[in-house]
């Protein structure tokens, strides 16, 4: 058993008040000294000092020195209420926190009887947004963690978990890891390590010190190393934008894509509303749009009369020549954003850490111009590129590197600071209003920031670990999950309608998905019938295939909701 020891931050908030408490003690008795000495006349010992200020600040009616001066009398309210505030608005306070966090130690289980559940070990943001996602799938799960007071904090949310060090035989039998499903590893390589090496199989959640390879000769079934996994997907993005391919389309029927269109500046449906766009040169455009991000903010199934402004990024389905008919209709000839196959065309990386090099190996393979800049020389050396040493955030830096020159421009801003990423971002779009810019993003919480700041495709690490992990944890239960992480992250999935279904009951009219759950229903397969022309007083029958987008957040409220 772990030693029964309180949270740092209680131990924290006990040190301050003592330390607060007896400066103030010792500042009062100094005054009352001062004051009785000096204005009132008459003389006290230090011993007099302190009982008079010790029962004025317990708050105790009549004390044995009543001061007659004014001086005297402010201090009197002074001190009187200082004991208010540190006895009623402090002391009570921690107590009752200290009571809650015994409580619980005594009250809370040291073990669980799950079965079949997945054990994560060690909470951390991946951990954090996987939990929430076995919780929509309604896979059962258990935190196991060695800090108690991550626990503590995690129990009063309602999470199941258990204190205990993964690493221990007596930690894994209080998650009753023997009849998990799964065991997911969030914490250091050191500690994972230590873990497999226990256990003997798992998941694993890598930070890159130490080769996959290793990891699964101590038994990891699987490895995820999230910055080559951004790096991966990030070069298999860019060599589909030179092939001409739309920058985050995913298939969600069969022939049928999804993808995220940026408004350039220099486009031409600038100013104008989608109507006028989709109706111009007097025919319509095929495919539809479902949504669009605008000022940082993702508006679902926007009016015909929204106005389109540059940097706006357009979500549109439809048939791959749907697609690109519509891009051929937006897009000028030198701003199109995927551009033609083969368009020569510069990239700079910014950041040239895991995910940096990656991805410029793979450009100088593909023989394209690339420049990096990077703070650290030593990140640099051996570079067969044009590199620069400089900060991401400074202009002469970005200007160094070309980013104010005509042409087709490709940045990739790969950061571990979301904040750094941001500010890069932003300066690189005010210098280059027609540049495609690519960000990484660290945290899953600032991706409508970046985009808000002029980024064309935002691709965020701890989302696509998330979904990787949980498509493997899903085959395991048997369940469908086909979520599919999108540059902004959204996410596309697709769900059948159950029998009696509240989904039946009601037109789309009346269930106002974008209103209610912030995502869209984009299409029906009904037998061999797909219907992307979705009209409002249409009803949804059992047994219809239904793919809706939407942000994580929309999708789990939609599948929660109507028990899909």
């Amino acid at each position: 058993m772990e030693r029964m020891k309180l949270p740092r931050y209680v131990i924290r908030y006990v040190f301050y008040y003592f330390v607060a408490l007896f400066s103030l003690i010792f500042l009062y008795s100094a005054l009352f000294l001062f004051i009785t000495r000096y204005i009132e006349g008459v003389k006290y010992g230090v011993a007099d000092a302190l009982h008079w200020v010790i029962v004025s600040m317990a708050t105790r009616a009549v004390p044995d020195v009543v001061l007659t001066t004014t001086a005297g009398k402010t201090l009197s309210i002074i001190v009187s209420m200082s004991g208010i505030v540190l006895m009623f608005g402090l002391l009570i306070p921690i107590s009752n926190t200290i009571w809650k966090y015994l409580a619980w130690r005594f009250e809370h289980p040291a073990s669980t009887t799950l079965r079949n559940h997945v054990v994560v070990c060690y909470y951390s943001k991946i951990a954090e947004k996987l939990i929430g996602e076995l919780e929509s799938l309604n896979i059962p799960f258990l935190v196991l963690d060695p800090r108690a007071e991550v626990v503590h904090s995690l129990f009063e949310k309602g999470v199941p978990c258990v204190v205990g060090d993964p690493t221990s035989s007596e930690g894994l039998k209080r998650a009753n890891v023997e009849s998990a499903k799964a065991v997911v590893m969030c914490g250091t390589d050191v500690q994972n390590t230590a873990v497999l090496l226990e256990l003997g199989s798992g998941i694993v959640v890598a930070e890159g010190t130490i080769k996959e390879e290793h990891l699964k000769m101590a038994g990891a079934d699987m490895v995820v190393v999230p910055k080559k996994l951004v790096g991966d997907h990030v070069a298999h993005r860019i060599i589909e934008l030179m092939k001409g391919v739309p920058v985050g389309e995913v298939e969600f029927f069969r022939g049928l894509y999804i993808t995220e269109l940026p408004v350039n500046p220099e486009c031409g449906a600038v100013g104008k509303t989608i109507k006028e766009v989709w109706t111009q040169e007097g025919g319509r455009l095929g495919g539809r749009v479902i949504a669009i991000w605008k000022d940082g903010k993702l508006i679902p199934s926007p009016a015909p009369e929204t106005v389109l402004t540059s940097n706006s990024v357009l979500v549109v389905v439809g048939t791959l020549e749907q697609l690109r008919t519509v891009e051929d209709s937006i897009c000028t000839e030198r701003c199109k954003c995927m551009g033609a196959p083969h368009t020569p065309r510069r990239f700079i990386v910014i950041g040239h850490g895991e995910v940096g090099k990656e991805v410029v190996r793979r450009l100088m393979d593909a023989g394209v111009e690339v420049a990096v800049i990077d703070s650290n020389p030593h990140a640099l050396s051996g570079l067969e590129c044009p590199s620069i040493v400089g900060s991401a955030t400074d202009e002469e830096v970005l200007k160094e590197a070309g980013v104010d020159q005509p042409g087709h421009l490709t940045v990739l801003i790969l950061l571990p600071d979301d904040s750094e990423s941001a500010l890069s971002t932003l300066l690189v779009r005010d210098m280059n209003p027609r540049a495609f810019i690519i960000t990484r993003e660290n945290t899953g919480e600032n991706i409508d920031k970046i985009h808000k700041a002029g980024s064309s495709y935002v691709v965020s690490i701890p989302v696509m670990c998330v979904e990787v992990i949980t498509s493997e944890i899903a085959k395991k239960y048997n369940k469908k999950y086909k979520a599919e992480p999108m540059a902004q992250g959204l996410v596309v999935e697709v769900f059948e309608v159950p029998k009696k279904s509240l989904l039946t009951e009601f037109d789309l009219e009346s269930l106002s998905l974008p209103r209610k759950f912030g995502c869209s229903l984009i299409g029906i397969k009904r037998g061999e019938d797909v219907i992307l022309d979705i009209k409002p007083n249409e009803v949804l029958k059992e047994g219809d295939r239904i793919a809706v987008v939407g942000t994580e957040e929309g999708i789990s409220r939609f599948r929660e909701v109507f028990m899909l």
